[in-house]
């Protein structure tokens, strides 16, 4: 993380291009409740066009009430700055988790903390994208915890693809009231924003159409075996207690693969 102080960036900002007077377009990304947009207008610079990226809604409107001349552009995935007008600013408040957490690359998981620049990682689109740069901070953190999943860490603002789940009641042919399950379109949420009514989209799949793992027939039945029943091997054998049955009883074999 590079940080300036506050005369630092007045003067970088006068001399790199000169435009304080004249006004400069501005983006935003992770843009939060637009902390950018204060220290702007603290600094006295002026501001033509303002962008803007956030999918935290309670977020948008904060910003939306302070800065109403903030064009907002939804998720960064969704930013085509060639409909922009030229941006002299990009501010970028971008997200983290925490140290520990693990990132697929190509070449497999690794900590956060040791991904470096040039490294290929896996995205939310299911391909694999070169780490252009890296930083760190020290933030105030959450732990998300959802079914299925391992706890994750990560701070306040790190966007989630996440819908929203809805009951429906309805009368059934009985005659009887019921209620189903709905799901609402997936939307970005922010850690700090996800309640236990939200649940997290899976969107990575693997779309191989090719065997990866070259097994046989004989071989994947012997694996189905195990996952359906949890053996694969079953003989018989006589009860000898003295005061018990003298059936037949399966003996079923624990399979380790």
């Amino acid at each position: 993380m590079i940080s300036y102080e506050l005369e630092e960036t007045k003067t970088m900002i006068d001399m790199n291009n000169g435009k304080k007077s004249e006004g400069i377009n501005v983006l935003s990304l992770f843009d939060g409740m637009g902390c950018g947009w204060i220290a702007l207008k603290e600094l006295g610079i002026k501001v033509n066009h303002a962008y803007a990226s956030e999918v935290d809604k309670f977020a948008v409107a904060q910003t939306t009430y302070n800065f109403p001349e903030v064009v907002h552009l939804g998720s960064v995935t969704d930013v085509d700055v060639s409909k922009l007008e030229p941006i002299d600013l990009l501010i970028g408040g971008s997200p983290c988790f925490a140290a520990g957490t693990m990132v697929l690359t190509d070449n497999g998981y690794k900590p956060i903390e040791e991904v470096k620049v040039g490294d290929m990682v896996l995205t939310h689109k299911n391909r694999y994208r070169k780490v252009l740069k890296t930083g760190g901070k020290i933030a105030k953190t959450y732990v998300l915890n959802a079914t299925g999943f391992v706890p994750t860490i990560c701070t306040e603002n790190h966007p989630f693809y996440a819908r929203k789940k809805a009951k429906q009641y309805y009368v059934a042919e009985n005659g009887k009231r019921n209620c189903r399950v709905l799901m609402e379109e997936p939307e970005w949420i922010n850690a700090s924003s996800l309640p236990g009514e939200y649940r997290v989209c899976c969107n990575i799949c693997n779309d191989e159409d090719a065997d990866p793992y070259n097994i046989t027939e004989e071989e994947a039945y012997v694996i189905g075996r195990y996952i359906a029943d949890g053996h694969t091997r079953k003989y018989v054998r006589y009860d000898r207690k003295p005061n018990g049955s003298h059936g037949q009883h399966e003996l079923r074999q624990p399979c380790c693969i």
